[in-house]
């Protein structure tokens, strides 16, 4: 039997005292020592007969609850080094990482060291640790609760006339007879939420969490949307600015040799405060060096309409430039050689108020007036000769006859040309033609043929009176064109109709503006334009040089461009009441060209699942954003293991068996998507600026919608073709 000293307590205290005590000190520089958590034991062994035992020994060192029984808190075995008359020293802990932990002897209770050498079965009696291993708890003396200094708010210091009273075993300091601070937290709580680099926040007195601000050393961010709101209440005396966004730059400046700053605030403010029209803007303010930032002019309406600074400049443009819209301006200056003419104008459409000195090389007095004219002698005409009145001649026209309604000589039967009414006119009550035109020439030709040249005014009128009146009827052979119309407008049951057994029914051309105008100015509620296929083929094809648009028999819509629109919806018969109501939904919009994708996984055995995406994914998809819900049960730990590789990612950190339901949205990254990017804010082009897609929900008229912004003359003349129609239909 192995006996075992201890020593006498008094050593036994003296030796843990000074390790511990001296772990304790303070360095030399100042600096905070950690206390090491480490108890110093010394004893002596003995085998059986008394004898020391010698060289190296193997010794489990144990801590108890209780003097006898139990099972142990803590233990470790060391290989101890005996003497010749069986004495060692150990430190308690050394064998790990953490030594002894403290908290065993933070309760008060008794500890109790057992002490068992190998390759002896009994244990011999076990050690009542003293008051010196206790004061391992000092480890904790900076921290309140585990907690450093600097995790609480310091009490406001209580002014030297305050009074103390006793209460209890408590003295509560009242300082002219105010409240005194609340006691300290007991203990701090937190759900352990928080992740690395994660600012928190107290939620409660008494209670940390984590907030929506990360700082990694290098960088801040905010997790969240930033809020700048207002600085106050606004009331009807004054508005409050909202608080304001600052970047500040630095300069050096060369003359004063020093670093100047610059500084830009951003800062919405009110306007129009206590008026029915109150609203705001977001301003830019500039300061330099030590000066507040003042306002530079530069303002964003709510309607996103910029006000410039002053002393804005736009570019100046050199080279050609083409303007699709109108152009206003005060003054046109050229500054071209003399010689070279500084306006062209090549449309056949008359400039209103353009003069000119000379025509032709000749002066006005060349030329006829506009007012009555005569003629002495013979006139010889090799061109057109057009009148606003009647032309009358007492001789005979030298390049031909009228004969039967028949212009002999030229390649139109009848040519009527107006600038202000009707070039041509024919009307009847009976079964006769109104106004009849034949031409039986193998080349291209008219029988009937109209031009009108001013903004109001039909090349070619036709009116229809009777119930099965056609106002202009054109038929085809079996490749000819039913009815070819040139700004024709015609009034009646059926204004225009063509028909054609191979070829088309109705061509409209048109070289400088559109071909084709379709307008109803009833208020009847009919529809303006009426497409029936009765065969198999597309109701509707139409394209342009950069895009088609393919309306087929199914009322399927394909087009190969992008579709605009203030919102998109989907209708359907409702599936609960078919007959009576209609169910509609909203479209999902971003800013992005994204997809959403979703389903449901199962768990395996280890927590985990792996989503198998389609082969094409990731050659559409790119930019990953991941979601995940756990299904019948909570699943704190879920998160992406793996993201998406290969067309699949990983799901981990849940509990098996568990359904979890996934959304991954992509941003679109297919050679379309990366050729044709979205803008999302875009400043309209300048023909366009001062006209709305919707004018009526901002107070404008109708006259500043988009449509008029780019068909003011087919609009100009929808809205007064009604009035037109009707003077027809009088004569």
């Amino acid at each position: 039997m192995t006996r075992v000293y201890s020593g006498l307590w008094v050593i036994l205290c003296l030796f843990m005292w000074l390790s511990i005590s001296s772990a304790q000190q303070p360095s030399a520089t100042g600096g905070t020592v950690i206390v090491p958590h480490l108890i110093h034991f010394s004893g002596v062994l003995e085998d059986s007969s008394g004898h020391p035992l010698t060289g190296i020994a193997g010794i489990t060192f144990s801590l108890y609850r209780d003097q006898e029984g139990g099972a142990a808190l803590w233990l470790e075995t060391q290989n101890v080094s005996l003497d010749t008359s069986g004495h060692y020293e150990v430190l308690l802990g050394a064998e790990h990482s953490e030594g002894v932990p403290m908290e065993f002897f933070s309760s008060g209770e008794a500890r109790w060291l057992g002490i068992q050498v190998q390759g002896q079965r009994a244990e011999p009696a076990r050690v009542l640790l003293v008051s010196v291993p206790y004061a391992l708890k000092a480890a904790d003396a900076a921290t309140l609760d585990g907690l450093p200094p600097s995790a609480f708010m310091l009490a406001p210091a209580l002014p030297a006339t305050s009074s103390t009273q006793t209460n209890g075993n408590a003295a509560v300091a009242v300082a002219n007879g105010s409240v005194p601070p609340p006691a300290p937290c007991s203990p701090i709580t937190s759900d352990g939420t928080a992740k690395a680099n994660q600012i928190t926040k107290f939620t409660a007195p008494c209670n940390i969490e984590r907030s929506k601000i990360s700082d990694n050393g290098s960088t801040a961010s905010v997790g969240e949307l930033l809020s700048l709101p207002a600085k106050g209440t606004a009331t009807a005396s004054a508005g409050k600015n909202s608080q304001a966004l600052n970047w500040t730059a630095s300069v050096f400046n060369s003359v004063t040799s020093t670093a100047v700053a610059q500084s830009f605030r951003w800062q919405a403010e009110p306007i129009n405060n206590d008026l029915a029209t109150a609203s705001g803007t977001l301003n830019l303010l500039y300061g330099q060096g030590t000066a507040s930032p003042a306002e530079t002019g530069l303002s964003i309406s709510n309607k996103g309409i910029i006000t410039y600074a002053s002393g804005q400049t736009l570019p100046s443009v050199t080279g050609d430039e083409t303007v699709t819209g109108n152009l206003t301006a005060m003054q046109l200056i050229s500054t071209v050689t003399t010689g070279t003419a500084p306006l062209s104008v090549s449309s056949q459409t008359q400039v209103a108020n353009l003069n000119a000195s000379l025509l032709g090389g000749k002066r006005a007095s060349a030329f006829a007036t506009l007012g009555s004219n005569k003629f002495v002698g013979n006139q010889s005409v090799t061109g057109d000769i057009s009148s606003s009145g009647n032309m009358s001649t007492t001789g005979s026209f030298t390049a031909g006859t009228i004969t039967a309604g028949n212009f002999v000589g030229g390649a139109a039967a009848i040519v009527g040309n107006s600038s202000v009414t009707d070039g041509v006119q024919g009307a009847t009550s009976s079964t006769l033609t109104g106004v009849y035109g034949l031409n039986n020439n193998d080349q291209i030709g008219f029988g009937v043929y109209g031009l009108a040249n001013g903004q109001e005014g039909f090349g070619v009128g036709g009116v229809g009176i009777g119930t099965e009146g056609i106002g202009i009827a054109g038929a085809g052979g079996s490749s000819s064109l039913g009815s070819v119309g040139n700004s024709i407008l015609g009034t009646a049951p059926i204004g225009v109709i063509g028909a054609s057994t191979n070829g088309y029914a109705v061509v409209a051309t048109s070289d400088n503006s559109n071909a084709l105008l379709a307008e109803n100015g009833t208020t009847n509620n009919n529809d303006t334009v009426v497409i029936n296929n009765l065969g198999g083929g597309a109701p509707l094809f139409a394209s342009g040089q950069g895009g088609s648009l393919f309306f087929d028999a199914n009322g399927n819509l394909t087009v190969s461009g992008a579709i605009y629109g203030s919102s998109k919806h989907f209708r359907i018969d409702h599936p609960l009441d078919p007959a009576n109501k209609y169910l509609d939904h909203a479209s999902v919009e971003s800013s992005e060209l994204k997809n959403i994708y979703d389903g449901v996984a199962l768990l395996d055995a280890a927590g985990s699942a792996i989503v198998r995406l389609p082969d094409w994914f990731e050659a559409v998809n790119g930019d990953f954003r991941y979601q995940l819900t756990p299904i019948g049960a909570p699943g704190p730990n879920l998160y992406i293991a793996q993201e998406i590789s290969n067309n699949q990612f990983t799901i981990g950190g849940g509990q098996p068996g568990t359904k979890v339901s996934w959304q991954v949205t992509g941003i679109r990254h297919d050679p379309y998507a990366n050729a044709h990017r979205m803008v999302v804010e875009e400043v309209k082009p300048a023909d366009e600026r001062g006209f709305y897609i919707h004018p009526e929900l901002y107070g404008a008229p109708k006259e500043r919608s988009l449509t008029w912004a780019h068909r003011v003359h087919i609009m100009n003349r929808a809205k007064q073709a009604p009035a037109q129609e009707k003077t027809a239909l009088k004569q």
